[in-house]
Protein backbone atom coordinates (compact mmCIF):
# COMPACT_ATOMS: atom_id res chain seq x y z
CA UNK A 1 0.00 0.00 0.00
CA UNK A 2 1.02 3.67 -0.28
CA UNK A 3 0.22 4.02 3.20
CA UNK A 4 2.12 2.76 6.73
CA UNK A 5 3.58 5.79 8.30
CA UNK A 6 4.20 5.71 11.89
CA UNK A 7 1.62 7.75 13.40
CA UNK A 8 2.32 10.57 15.60
CA UNK A 9 1.27 9.69 19.31
CA UNK A 10 -1.86 11.28 21.01
CA UNK A 11 -3.55 10.57 24.12
CA UNK A 12 -6.99 10.22 25.40
CA UNK A 13 -8.37 8.93 28.79
CA UNK A 14 -11.10 6.47 26.49
CA UNK A 15 -9.70 6.63 23.11
CA UNK A 16 -7.07 5.99 21.32
CA UNK A 17 -6.05 8.34 18.05
CA UNK A 18 -4.26 9.06 15.44
CA UNK A 19 -3.08 11.78 13.18
CA UNK A 20 -4.39 11.89 9.47
CA UNK A 21 -0.93 12.79 8.59
CA UNK A 22 -0.07 8.96 8.61
CA UNK A 23 -2.49 5.91 8.25
CA UNK A 24 -1.98 2.96 10.47
CA UNK A 25 -3.45 2.96 14.21
CA UNK A 26 -0.93 3.14 17.07
CA UNK A 27 -0.53 3.62 21.03
CA UNK A 28 -1.24 7.44 22.32
CA UNK A 29 0.57 9.51 24.82
CA UNK A 30 0.50 13.23 23.30
CA UNK A 31 -2.46 15.58 23.28
CA UNK A 32 -2.48 17.14 19.81
CA UNK A 33 -1.46 21.10 19.69
CA UNK A 34 -4.11 22.88 19.27
CA UNK A 35 -3.68 26.83 18.51
CA UNK A 36 -6.87 29.36 19.36
CA UNK A 37 -8.82 26.22 19.31
CA UNK A 38 -8.43 24.74 15.99
CA UNK A 39 -6.43 21.56 15.58
CA UNK A 40 -2.91 21.66 13.97
CA UNK A 41 -3.58 18.63 12.31
CA UNK A 42 -6.61 16.21 11.80
CA UNK A 43 -7.21 13.69 14.32
CA UNK A 44 -9.14 10.72 13.68
CA UNK A 45 -10.26 7.71 16.35
CA UNK A 46 -8.69 4.58 16.42
CA UNK A 47 -10.35 2.76 19.22
CA UNK A 48 -14.46 4.08 20.21
CA UNK A 49 -16.22 3.51 23.47
CA UNK A 50 -19.62 1.77 22.12
CA UNK A 51 -20.95 1.56 18.73
CA UNK A 52 -22.88 4.46 18.84
CA UNK A 53 -19.74 6.56 18.86
CA UNK A 54 -17.91 4.23 16.18
CA UNK A 55 -21.62 5.03 13.72
CA UNK A 56 -21.38 8.87 14.51
CA UNK A 57 -17.75 8.82 13.40
CA UNK A 58 -18.38 6.69 10.49
CA UNK A 59 -21.84 9.01 9.57
CA UNK A 60 -19.30 12.52 9.47
CA UNK A 61 -16.91 10.61 7.13
CA UNK A 62 -19.76 9.52 4.77
CA UNK A 63 -21.14 12.85 4.76
CA UNK A 64 -17.72 14.21 3.71
CA UNK A 65 -17.45 11.30 0.90
CA UNK A 66 -20.72 12.47 -0.19
CA UNK A 67 -20.11 16.59 -0.41
CA UNK A 68 -16.89 15.35 -2.29
CA UNK A 69 -19.09 13.21 -4.69
CA UNK A 70 -21.41 16.02 -5.35
CA UNK A 71 -18.47 17.83 -6.66
CA UNK A 72 -16.99 15.31 -8.63
CA UNK A 73 -20.81 14.77 -10.30
CA UNK A 74 -21.41 18.73 -10.75
CA UNK A 75 -17.73 18.57 -12.39
CA UNK A 76 -18.62 16.30 -14.71
CA UNK A 77 -22.17 17.98 -15.46
CA UNK A 78 -19.31 21.07 -16.08
CA UNK A 79 -16.93 18.71 -18.57
CA UNK A 80 -19.93 17.84 -20.53
CA UNK A 81 -21.49 21.53 -20.97
CA UNK A 82 -24.37 21.01 -18.54
CA UNK A 83 -23.82 23.61 -16.67
CA UNK A 84 -21.38 26.90 -16.80
CA UNK A 85 -18.26 27.61 -14.48
CA UNK A 86 -20.60 30.20 -12.14
CA UNK A 87 -23.19 27.46 -12.15
CA UNK A 88 -21.00 24.82 -10.90
CA UNK A 89 -18.78 27.33 -8.68
CA UNK A 90 -22.62 27.66 -6.87
CA UNK A 91 -22.81 24.05 -6.49
CA UNK A 92 -19.41 23.85 -4.70
CA UNK A 93 -19.63 27.10 -2.77
CA UNK A 94 -23.30 24.51 -1.32
CA UNK A 95 -21.24 21.78 -0.75
CA UNK A 96 -18.41 23.23 0.82
CA UNK A 97 -20.49 25.10 3.86
CA UNK A 98 -21.93 21.74 4.31
CA UNK A 99 -18.90 19.85 4.70
CA UNK A 100 -17.28 22.69 6.68
CA UNK A 101 -20.02 22.17 9.43
CA UNK A 102 -19.49 18.46 9.30
CA UNK A 103 -16.28 19.39 10.01
CA UNK A 104 -16.86 21.47 12.74
CA UNK A 105 -18.70 18.93 14.66
CA UNK A 106 -16.93 16.02 13.95
CA UNK A 107 -13.37 17.68 15.16
CA UNK A 108 -11.78 17.39 11.68
CA UNK A 109 -11.56 21.49 11.39
CA UNK A 110 -7.89 22.51 11.32
CA UNK A 111 -5.58 25.52 10.46
CA UNK A 112 -5.12 24.23 6.89
CA UNK A 113 -8.98 23.44 6.27
CA UNK A 114 -9.71 27.17 7.35
CA UNK A 115 -6.98 28.19 4.90
CA UNK A 116 -8.27 26.38 2.21
CA UNK A 117 -11.68 27.01 2.80
CA UNK A 118 -11.80 30.89 3.21
CA UNK A 119 -9.75 30.78 -0.37
CA UNK A 120 -11.88 28.96 -1.91
CA UNK A 121 -15.10 30.65 -0.66
CA UNK A 122 -13.55 34.44 -1.66
CA UNK A 123 -13.02 32.81 -5.09
CA UNK A 124 -16.23 31.25 -5.69
CA UNK A 125 -17.90 34.50 -4.46
CA UNK A 126 -15.21 36.73 -6.55
CA UNK A 127 -16.15 34.55 -9.73
CA UNK A 128 -19.38 35.49 -10.02
CA UNK A 129 -18.34 38.62 -10.73
CA UNK A 130 -19.13 39.74 -14.45
CA UNK A 131 -15.64 40.74 -14.64
CA UNK A 132 -14.32 37.07 -13.95
CA UNK A 133 -16.06 35.01 -16.70
CA UNK A 134 -13.60 34.59 -18.80
CA UNK A 135 -11.41 32.87 -16.36
CA UNK A 136 -13.84 31.10 -13.71
CA UNK A 137 -13.39 28.27 -15.21
CA UNK A 138 -9.77 28.26 -13.74
CA UNK A 139 -10.87 27.80 -10.34
CA UNK A 140 -13.21 25.22 -11.61
CA UNK A 141 -10.39 23.53 -12.25
CA UNK A 142 -8.97 23.50 -8.96
CA UNK A 143 -12.17 21.39 -7.55
CA UNK A 144 -10.66 18.51 -9.35
CA UNK A 145 -8.83 18.02 -6.62
CA UNK A 146 -12.04 16.75 -5.13
CA UNK A 147 -11.65 13.50 -6.90
CA UNK A 148 -9.01 11.80 -4.29
CA UNK A 149 -10.59 13.94 -1.46
CA UNK A 150 -13.48 11.18 -2.57
CA UNK A 151 -11.11 8.49 -2.65
CA UNK A 152 -9.37 9.28 0.86
CA UNK A 153 -12.80 10.17 2.83
CA UNK A 154 -13.71 6.32 1.50
CA UNK A 155 -10.24 4.91 2.63
CA UNK A 156 -10.82 6.58 5.84
CA UNK A 157 -13.95 4.27 6.59
CA UNK A 158 -11.78 1.10 5.68
CA UNK A 159 -10.03 1.66 9.34
CA UNK A 160 -10.55 -1.38 10.64
CA UNK A 161 -11.65 0.31 13.89
CA UNK A 162 -14.63 0.83 11.89
CA UNK A 163 -15.35 -2.44 11.77
CA UNK A 164 -16.23 -2.84 8.24
CA UNK A 165 -12.52 -3.94 6.99
CA UNK A 166 -10.82 -6.17 9.26
CA UNK A 167 -7.61 -5.73 7.88
CA UNK A 168 -5.22 -3.19 7.81
CA UNK A 169 -3.99 -4.68 4.43
CA UNK A 170 -7.09 -5.47 3.13
CA UNK A 171 -6.67 -5.44 -0.93
CA UNK A 172 -9.76 -2.79 -0.23
CA UNK A 173 -8.23 -0.07 1.83
CA UNK A 174 -4.52 -0.77 -0.53
CA UNK A 175 -6.47 -0.48 -3.67
CA UNK A 176 -8.20 3.08 -2.33
CA UNK A 177 -4.68 4.33 -0.99
CA UNK A 178 -3.08 3.54 -4.07
CA UNK A 179 -5.64 5.30 -5.77
CA UNK A 180 -5.61 8.31 -3.68
CA UNK A 181 -2.02 8.85 -4.54
CA UNK A 182 -2.03 8.52 -8.18
CA UNK A 183 -4.87 10.96 -8.61
CA UNK A 184 -3.90 13.14 -5.07
CA UNK A 185 -0.31 14.02 -7.20
CA UNK A 186 -1.68 14.52 -10.57
CA UNK A 187 -3.82 17.03 -9.39
CA UNK A 188 -0.70 18.69 -7.26
CA UNK A 189 1.05 18.95 -10.69
CA UNK A 190 -2.01 20.25 -13.02
CA UNK A 191 -4.02 22.76 -10.88
CA UNK A 192 -1.48 25.28 -9.61
CA UNK A 193 0.67 24.89 -12.52
CA UNK A 194 -1.91 25.26 -14.44
CA UNK A 195 -3.48 29.00 -12.42
CA UNK A 196 0.10 29.78 -12.84
CA UNK A 197 0.80 29.35 -16.70
CA UNK A 198 -2.20 31.86 -17.19
CA UNK A 199 -1.59 34.11 -14.62
CA UNK A 200 1.88 34.40 -15.67
CA UNK A 201 1.10 34.95 -19.91
CA UNK A 202 -1.63 37.87 -18.45
CA UNK A 203 1.03 39.92 -16.69
CA UNK A 204 4.07 38.83 -18.66
CA UNK A 205 3.27 39.02 -22.42
CA UNK A 206 0.62 40.56 -24.61
CA UNK A 207 -0.77 37.49 -26.09
CA UNK A 208 -4.43 38.16 -23.59
CA UNK A 209 -3.44 41.48 -22.58
CA UNK A 210 -3.13 42.56 -18.74
CA UNK A 211 -5.85 41.94 -16.77
CA UNK A 212 -6.06 42.12 -13.01
CA UNK A 213 -7.58 39.07 -12.51
CA UNK A 214 -4.17 37.72 -12.93
CA UNK A 215 -2.47 39.42 -9.94
CA UNK A 216 -5.14 37.76 -8.54
CA UNK A 217 -4.62 34.24 -10.00
CA UNK A 218 -0.50 34.35 -8.67
CA UNK A 219 -1.79 35.17 -5.46
CA UNK A 220 -4.11 32.29 -5.34
CA UNK A 221 -1.67 29.84 -6.92
CA UNK A 222 0.82 30.64 -3.98
CA UNK A 223 -1.87 29.66 -1.70
CA UNK A 224 -2.90 26.53 -3.42
CA UNK A 225 1.13 25.23 -3.64
CA UNK A 226 1.62 25.44 -0.02
CA UNK A 227 -1.56 23.75 0.64
CA UNK A 228 -0.16 20.86 -1.85
CA UNK A 229 2.77 21.09 -0.52
CA UNK A 230 1.57 21.05 3.92
CA UNK A 231 -0.65 18.28 2.94
CA UNK A 232 1.22 16.05 0.42
CA UNK A 233 4.22 16.52 3.21
CA UNK A 234 1.54 15.78 6.00
CA UNK A 235 0.15 12.07 4.27
CA UNK A 236 3.52 11.35 2.79
CA UNK A 237 3.87 7.88 4.74
CA UNK A 238 7.65 8.04 7.08
CA UNK A 239 8.05 4.36 7.50
CA UNK A 240 9.47 2.33 4.67
CA UNK A 241 7.22 -0.20 3.39
CA UNK A 242 8.75 -4.20 4.44
CA UNK A 243 8.44 -4.84 0.58
CA UNK A 244 11.21 -3.03 -1.24
CA UNK A 245 9.44 -3.18 -4.87
CA UNK A 246 6.74 -1.29 -3.45
CA UNK A 247 8.93 1.55 -2.10
CA UNK A 248 10.28 1.92 -5.82
CA UNK A 249 6.55 1.86 -7.27
CA UNK A 250 5.28 4.21 -4.51
CA UNK A 251 8.26 7.01 -4.76
CA UNK A 252 8.24 6.18 -9.02
CA UNK A 253 4.24 6.07 -9.50
CA UNK A 254 3.85 9.51 -7.62
CA UNK A 255 6.21 11.28 -9.02
CA UNK A 256 5.50 10.29 -12.49
CA UNK A 257 1.94 11.31 -11.69
CA UNK A 258 3.00 14.65 -10.60
CA UNK A 259 4.88 15.21 -14.05
CA UNK A 260 2.03 14.02 -16.01
CA UNK A 261 -0.34 16.50 -14.09
CA UNK A 262 2.01 19.45 -15.14
CA UNK A 263 2.22 18.24 -18.63
CA UNK A 264 -2.02 18.10 -18.27
CA UNK A 265 -1.92 21.58 -17.25
CA UNK A 266 0.85 22.61 -20.03
CA UNK A 267 -1.21 20.98 -23.24
CA UNK A 268 -4.47 22.47 -21.49
CA UNK A 269 -2.78 25.86 -21.95
CA UNK A 270 -1.73 25.26 -25.07
CA UNK A 271 -4.86 23.90 -26.75
CA UNK A 272 -6.73 27.29 -25.23
CA UNK A 273 -4.51 30.00 -26.05
CA UNK A 274 -1.63 28.50 -28.58
CA UNK A 275 -3.62 25.88 -30.52
CA UNK A 276 -2.21 25.95 -33.51
CA UNK A 277 1.06 24.82 -32.00
CA UNK A 278 -0.12 21.07 -31.04
CA UNK A 279 -1.67 18.87 -33.48
CA UNK A 280 -4.95 17.82 -33.21
CA UNK A 281 -4.78 14.99 -31.26
CA UNK A 282 -2.67 16.45 -28.67
CA UNK A 283 -5.32 19.38 -28.02
CA UNK A 284 -7.71 19.16 -24.66
CA UNK A 285 -11.12 20.47 -25.65
CA UNK A 286 -13.82 20.48 -23.18
CA UNK A 287 -17.10 19.73 -24.59
CA UNK A 288 -19.89 21.59 -24.37
CA UNK A 289 -21.88 25.07 -25.27
CA UNK A 290 -20.26 27.05 -22.83
CA UNK A 291 -16.69 26.66 -23.96
CA UNK A 292 -15.03 29.23 -25.05
CA UNK A 293 -11.58 30.16 -25.58
CA UNK A 294 -10.12 32.73 -23.31
CA UNK A 295 -8.68 34.79 -26.05
CA UNK A 296 -12.29 34.33 -27.78
CA UNK A 297 -14.14 35.17 -24.46
CA UNK A 298 -11.86 38.51 -24.15
CA UNK A 299 -12.01 39.80 -27.44
CA UNK A 300 -16.20 39.50 -27.09
CA UNK A 301 -16.16 40.73 -23.79
CA UNK A 302 -14.47 43.81 -24.73
CA UNK A 303 -16.43 44.02 -27.61
CA UNK A 304 -19.36 44.05 -25.46
CA UNK A 305 -17.85 46.97 -23.25
CA UNK A 306 -16.88 49.05 -25.99
CA UNK A 307 -20.38 48.97 -27.80
CA UNK A 308 -21.93 49.55 -24.17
Amino acid sequence: VFVGAAPKRIFSNTERCFVSQTVGPTDCSMPPKKILGLQKGEVHKEKFDDDSDRFREARGYMVVLGCNLLSCCSLVLYLFGVIDAAGELQCEAIFLIIKGVIEVLTGKFGWALLLHHTAMIGGFLLNQHASMQCWSFITVHQQFVHFPFAIRAAWRLTLPAMGYIKHELSWRRRGLANLFWLTWMFSCGYRTLLITLYSAICLCGPILGFQWQATVGILMALILASLDRNWTKAMWPTKPWPDRRHNAYFHSGTRITFCLGMTFAILALLSDVFPDVLPLWARIVYPGPFHRSTPQCLIETRTLSEAV
